[in-house]
């Protein structure tokens, strides 16, 4: 996707107009970002303009004499009728339109320009905004037709704790709900929006907004709810997957299913002929091994591990990882003592391939989950996105949106970017308050 970005300046004043993309909204005048930029652009020389198809224009602009209005009681022009100056052609005008404009060169810039001791010029450039940044195509707005919750789905192919924080922002930014931080705790309350807007919400949003009100026009959302949180995040994973598992996935669970069975079937063999020192009980504790180190594993795949990739990346799971982290300690020292008593009653062979089957089916099982033609389409659209709002938008919503404040309403970008895991205080907060939500897949 290309878009044209025009930027006019008169003498000391520039104005910068523009977006960043079709239907993308204006955002609230902001600081320029802080730290070291990515890519540093100069756009008065040839070569820097080259890089993004720079294109520079110059217009003389008039001063005339109009109808206006003085300053009223309001501090409004709303007063008595005057004649005062204003500049033609408006800035309306220049942005609509790039007849009159002169072609000037980039190094020609310092050129000096415009007649009398009083004079005002219009200066623009065209540039062209990349499509791509490396080998990844830039997407300036959300992936159509995809939630944000959708987004975070296909990219990780489950929902979790994110899940949940990235549908409720969506649902506060669509002012369907309020939420407000008390006592550590956030207290979301129920808005009366609009049957226009309830109709446009994505399912797993529609479901969410009646699982957080049926009992009444507040909730509280705390980690120690976790009864509740689990609650509200299978009705968005259900929506989720009955909406976009046939379309972007393929689930092949008749396969895994077919492969567990006879990975079991082929343990009972194993456990039915064996021979050792003593095969007392051979045949339980083989079954009994299977069935709770698959169990263990799945819970380690979907959640302990997820859990800890966050955790060191700093966007919260801590809360989530430690019970996950306990459990997995008590039944990982069980099946060691098991496994080390079958290598000696039994054999080591015999210790080995057990532990082999149960690894194989964890690991390949998650596998099968695979991408379909339009999936693999959506990911490269949401990829492209997720670069726009690390490099473009990040810095914005760090600003407009501390930790413990509001939702600011000019951050339309902010559910995507708790979805995404794009840094930014006020959604790493929330998130962190969900996170006795389990994962789901």
């Amino acid at each position: 996707m290309t878009a044209r970005t025009p930027v006019l300046a008169a003498l000391a004043v520039l104005l910068v107009s523009g977006s960043r993309a079709v239907g993308a909204a204006a955002h609230a005048p902001a600081d320029p970002p802080a730290g070291r930029p990515d890519v540093i652009v100069d756009l008065a020389s040839k070569e820097g303009a080259a890089l993004v198809g720079a294109s520079w224009r110059y217009r003389d602009v008039t001063l005339v004499n109009v109808a206006a209005r003085a300053a009223g009681p309001d501090l409004r022009p709303s007063g008595a009728p005057i004649r005062a100056l204003d500049v033609s052609p408006s800035a309306t005008d220049v942005f609509a339109r790039e007849a009159g404009f002169e072609r000037i060169a980039p190094d020609a810039l310092e050129q000096r320009r415009g007649n009398g001791k009083v004079s005002f010029g219009w200066y623009r450039v065209d540039v062209t905004l990349p499509e791509r940044i490396g080998s990844v195509p830039v997407r300036y707005e959300p992936p159509a037709g995809l939630s944000p919750a959708a987004v975070r789905y296909v990219r990780t192919s489950g929902s979790d704790g994110r899940t949940l924080a990235a549908v409720i922002a969506q649902l506060a930014a669509r002012e369907c709900l309020q939420i407000e931080l008390e006592n550590g705790e956030y207290k979301l309350t129920q808005l009366k929006a609009n049957s226009s807007t309830e109709k446009t919400l994505a399912p797993e949003e529609s479901r969410l907004l009646e699982l957080l009100f049926e009992d009444g026009p507040e909730t509280i959302i705390h980690p120690s709810n976790a009864r509740n949180l689990n609650i509200y995040l299978l009705g968005i994973s259900g929506q989720l997957q009955k909406r976009l598992d046939g379309m972007y996935f393929t689930r092949n669970i008749g396969n895994v299913a077919v492969g567990y069975l006879a990975s079991l079937v082929f343990a009972m063999g194993m456990a039915l002929t064996a021979s050792g020192r003593d095969t007392t009980g051979i045949i339980f504790l083989t079954w009994w091994f299977f069935f709770c180190a698959s169990i263990v594993g799945a819970i380690v795949l979907t959640n302990v591990i997820p859990a800890a990739v966050r955790a060191i990346r700093g966007l919260g799971g801590a809360r989530q990882l430690i019970p996950g982290v306990a459990v997995l300690a008590a039944f990982g020292s069980v099946f060691v003592f098991l496994l080390k008593m079958l290598a000696k009653d039994v054999s080591p062979t015999y210790s080995l391939v057990l532990a082999a089957l149960v690894g194989a089916n964890l690991a390949w099982a998650p596998a099968l989950k695979r991408l379909t033609t339009p999936g693999r389409q959506a990911m490269r659209d949401i990829e492209g996105f997720h670069l726009f709002l690390e490099k473009v938008e990040q810095d914005q919503m760090q600003r407009l949106n501390a930790k413990g404040e509001p939702l600011g309403a000019a951050i339309e970008f902010v559910p995507y970017a708790i979805a995404l895991e794009v840094k930014e205080a006020w959604g790493d907060h929330l998130t962190a308050e969900c996170f006795a939500a389990p994962t789901t897949r």
